[in-house]
Order: C-alpha cells, then sequence, then structure tokens
C-alpha cells in the first residue's frame, strides 16, 4: 500500500460469520451438510404426481420389459432420460425412496464437479480483478486499495451458494429429470475442456467430446453448450497456434469425434430394430412441433411459473451486468470467457424453448452461480449505496427463493398436491379391486402416475394426456387420439380415470372426450377424481 491510496474496510467475506464457516474444516462441513439437507428436503418431499413416473414408466418398459423404446411406450425426450431410468428400474425397483436416494448420489456428484470448477476457474478470475484494482488505484492517488479475498473463502462461499440453490424443488423437480442428469455431463464437458487448455493432451479433448455427445442425448438443445467449448477451442487455437493449422484441425476432429460416434450408435441401435422414425418423432419432430405451441403460449403461460422462474433468473441478470464490469480486465482469459458464454447460453436455451419452467435454469445453475458469486465478491469496487443493494438484493433472492421450494414441500403434505394424491390413491385401489393384474386401463391425466399407483398398463404407448392434447388441439397431425382409442378398443379397456386437476384443458380434446362420453359413464367419484366404467360391452 502506498502513502497516496488508502486501505478499505473489510468485506462481508471478511465477516465472523464467513469465516467462522469457511476457515474451518469441521465448521465448512457441517455447513456444508446443513445447506444441502435444508435446500434439498422439499426435493426430497416432491409430491408423488410429477413428470419421474413418465421417464420411469418408459424406462422400465425399456430395460426391465424388453420393449421396444418408443414403440411400446412413448414420451418426447431423446433415448437417455429412458436409459437412465431403465437402470435406476432394475437396480432398484418401484421404490421412491431408494429413487430418491439414487439421485441424491447424483446430485451430490454434481456439487463435487462444481467445487472442481470454481476452484479451477474462480481464483485466476479474482487474480485478475485485483491486479486491475490495484493498477487503477495507483494511477489515482488518494483512492482506495482494493481488500484481497482469501481465495479458499470465495471457493467455499461459491460451493455452498450452488449447495444451497441446485437442490430447491423449483430447479430440481422431482430430481429426475434430462438437466438433473445433463448438468453433470455439462460440468464434465468444461472441466474436461479446460484440463486440455491447461496440458494440451488431446484425451482431455475426447473426453469432453464424449462428454457433449451423451449429453445431446439427453436434451437436443444442449448441444448448444457443446457448441461453446467448440468455438472456444477455435478461438484460442488459432490464437496460440498461429499458422500451424494441422494441428488445430486434429484438435477438432479429436473433439467432434466422439459427438458423431455416440450419434451414430443411437443411429444404428434404433435402425437395426426398424423404429428409426419412431425415435426421430420422439426425439426431434414432436420437440420442435412443441416449440412452437410454447412460442404461442400455449404450454407454460402461467404467471406462477413466470415468478417462480424469475425470481432467480432476474436477479442473475442484474449481477451479470456487475459480471461484465471486469471485461476490460478480463477479455483475454479463457475461464471468464467460458462462465460468462455459459451463463448467456442457458438463457438463450431458454428463450429459444419459449417455455420458462424453473427446472429450465437447472442446466445452467453451475454458471449462474458463478457469475453472481463472482459479482457479490467484486462488491468492494462498487460504491456503498450499490453495495448494500446488491447486498440485500442477494439475501432477498435466498429467502424468496427458499420460500418458494418450502411452499411446494408445504403443499405436498397438507396443500392441493396432498390432496389430489389421497383421492388418486383411492382410485388406485378401486381400480385395483375391480380389474385383473394384466388389465390395462386409460389414466386422462397428466403424466404416468396413475398407472404407478395403480399397478396397471396404459392401453397404448402413450401415458400421458398431454401429448394427446397438443397433437389435437395444435394441430400437429400426427393422430395420437386415433392410437390411443384403437389400443383401448384392442385390449377391451373397461376403466379410466379422470383428474380433477387441468378437467376443463383436457376437456379442450373433443375427440377423446366424446369418445369417452359415448362409451364410458361414472362408476365411482373420489373428491374431484372420477372412475369411469364402460358401458357398452
Amino acid at each position: 500500500m502506498t502513502s497516496e491510496t488508502q486501505p478499505i474496510r473489510a468485506g462481508w467475506t471478511s465477516s465472523r460469520l464467513v469465516l467462522a464457516v469457511t476457515k474451518h474444516p469441521v465448521g465448512f462441513w457441517a455447513a456444508l451438510i446443513v445447506v444441502f439437507a435444508l435446500a434439498r428436503l422439499a426435493t426430497w418431499g416432491y409430491p408423488f404426481d410429477s413428470d419421474h413416473w413418465i421417464f420411469y414408466y418408459v424406462g422400465h418398459n425399456w430395460i426391465v420389459d424388453g420393449g421396444d423404446l418408443y414403440v411400446d411406450a412413448w414420451d418426447h425426450k431423446p433415448p437417455m432420460i429412458f436409459l437412465m431410468n431403465g437402470i435406476m428400474a432394475a437396480l432398484l425397483g418401484d421404490s421412491i425412496v431408494l429413487h430418491r436416494i439414487w439421485l441424491t448420489a447424483f446430485a451430490i456428484l454434481e456439487c463435487w464437479l462444481f467445487y472442481l470448477l470454481a476452484k479451477r476457474v474462480l481464483p485466476g478470475m479474482l487474480d485478475r480483478a485485483d491486479a486491475a484494482d490495484a493498477s487503477r488505484a495507483a494511477d489515482r492517488p488518494g483512492s482506495r486499495t482494493a481488500r484481497i479475498i482469501d481465495r479458499e473463502v470465495a471457493v467455499k462461499l461459491t460451493l455452498l451458494a450452488y449447495v444451497f440453490f441446485r437442490n430447491l424443488s423449483q430447479f430440481t423437480d422431482s430430481g429426475n429429470n434430462t438437466e438433473g442428469y445433463g448438468v453433470i455431463l455439462v460440468l464434465l464437458l468444461v472441466l474436461a475442456y479446460l484440463k486440455f487448455a491447461d496440458t494440451g493432451r488431446l484425451h482431455w479433448l475426447a473426453l469432453a467430446g464424449l462428454s457433449c455427445g451423451v449429453l445431446f442425448w439427453f436434451k437436443g438443445n444442449f448441444l448448444i453448450f457443446g457448441g461453446i467449448i467448440g468455438l472456444l477451442l477455435l478461438i484460442h487455437g488459432w490464437r496460440t497456434r498461429g499458422r500451424a493449422g494441422g494441428r488445430l484441425i486434429l484438435q477438432v476432429v479429436v473433439y467432434v469425434a466422439p459427438i458423431v460416434l455416440v450419434a451414430l450408435a443411437w443411429f444404428a441401435y434404433f435402425a437395426a430394430r426398424g423404429t428409426f422414425d419412431d425415435f426421430w418423432l420422439a426425439s426431434f419432430g414432436f420437440s420442435a412441433l412443441y416449440a412452437t405451441s410454447a412460442w404461442a403460449g400455449k404450454v407454460s403461460a402461467n404467471i406462477l411459473l413466470i415468478v417462480t422462474t424469475a425470481a432467480l433468473m432476474v436477479p442473475a441478470l442484474i449481477l451479470f451486468v456487475v459480471y461484465l464490469r471486469d471485461i476490460r480486465a478480463q477479455w483475454k482469459s479463457q475461464s471468464y470467457q467460458l462462465v460468462g458464454a455459459m451463463f448467456l447460453a442457458g438463457y438463450v436455451l431458454i428463450g429459444l424453448v419459449g417455455s420458462f419452467y424453473p427446472y429450465y435454469l437447472l442446466i445452467t445453475m453451475p454458471f449462474t452461480v458463478l457469475v453472481m458469486i463472482f459479482a457479490m465478491l467484486r462488491v468492494s469496487s462498487l460504491g456503498k449505496v450499490w453495495r448494500v443493494i446488491l447486498i440485500a438484493g442477494l439475501v432477498f433472492t435466498l429467502v424468496a427463493n427458499y420460500a418458494i421450494s418450502t411452499r411446494q414441500l408445504l403443499n405436498n403434505f397438507t396443500g392441493s398436491a396432498a390432496v389430489d394424491a389421497q383421492q388418486k390413491m383411492a382410485a388406485a385401489e378401486y381400480i385395483q379391486e375391480h380389474t385383473e393384474p394384466e388389465e390395462r386401463i386409460l389414466s386422462y391425466d397428466y403424466g404416468a402416475t396413475f398407472y404407478q399407483l395403480a399397478q396397471r398398463k396404459a392401453p397404448s404407448r402413450f401415458v400421458s394426456a398431454s401429448v394427446l392434447l397438443l397433437d389435437f388441439r395444435d394441430g400437429f397431425g400426427l393422430g395420437f387420439n386415433d392410437e390411443v382409442i384403437a389400443g383401448m378398443e384392442a385390449h377391451g379397456v373397461r376403466y379410466v380415470m379422470l383428474s380433477g386437476i387441468n378437467r376443463e384443458l383436457y376437456e379442450t380434446n373433443t375427440q377423446m372426450s366424446d369418445y369417452l362420453a359415448e362409451h364410458f359413464r361414472t362408476a365411482e367419484t373420489f373428491g374431484d377424481v372420477e372412475v369411469l366404467e364402460r358401458v357398452d360391452e
């Protein structure tokens, strides 16, 4: 420190509470476990009725029952989510408790990978920021010198923030979704690429390509993250190699080859089974049609969903502006470029999908947290008013998001979700008493939860009424209703379950509604849930 500069007072990262949590191993591990448990509580207690059972039903049919994926059971996702659920079904059976232990183990793995990423990128970014602050202070006599933030404290705070946000139920849903598995592969992709950047060893680049190749088959638009890595590979490869174009071409081939090979393996598998067209429609074709409905506001035009997503997205975008204040000092830093580009890619991805389900944020959560915490670590370079506003805003963001997650937990045990679960369990018991195990039933509702409760199979490959509605209402022309009705006739379906939730929405599928009205009558009512029985036999 020179005589012309004045030290600033210690910032929030030097408070007694922060140091007590981060500087002592016992205190840190205790805090980490408590934060993980409290944040994940609502995920462990997530309503039984969720997307979980769609993926499980399809995966179980494929891996355990030996059915043909997309022919015997269908949902509009690429095959990896069904493969993971099929493996889970084969190992753990139907137990939701064991499933959530399985999913928690993957979440712990993901948090460890995030720790490795934060430890790799954050200290270097802070080093450059501190150097820039020192340079500015030297050029401005009488200005305050920037306080050096302990790098270990910074990494641990970032990990705690990540463990908190990524485990909240609005972002995890039930824990079983493409984003939950996909974010692990995104982290592997980034870590492998950075290891290649550090060492120049091509096997790390091949691992990055393999991670991207597998990631794509969880959800096709996740490829945007692999595209960012490919762009950085080209930029830095060209800049550092100069005219050695052959070396850069080799690097590109090593990165792209695993992506292509994984794709070819899936193509060969479905072509060999004669189900390629079904695979293509479910993996990509239907999703493209779905996006047109989403952009038309027909999928997630729910103000509660938008507010829930905005509770993290808006603060993150505000802090991204603070993150960009260091662009002059950081623009050559590959870590800074990568974190910023991946953050933007995630938000562009949400915009391109056109729907605003909060769990879409999970796939970009590592970079959202890195941007937010890096910005908060830099508040000492701002004026007092802005420091107070940003710190208060972060506290509000933590509280608001935890409240949203806790609301879902309370709803599961005391709210409408609890009532709906009780009614559906009663309806499932009724159907079990009046049907044989091999009989088929129709659950005319979103998802496959009722099939799991009743331990009965659907009359066709379609397990969710939502895809029937989209096809009919939005004019996709895929004939899903016809296939379900044909399956009901072929299997002699005697019972149908109608849920009270979204009943009016599904009644807009008039082809199905007219068919049910013509052939079925109410047999029993359980609150808002109806069981219909065939009357024209």
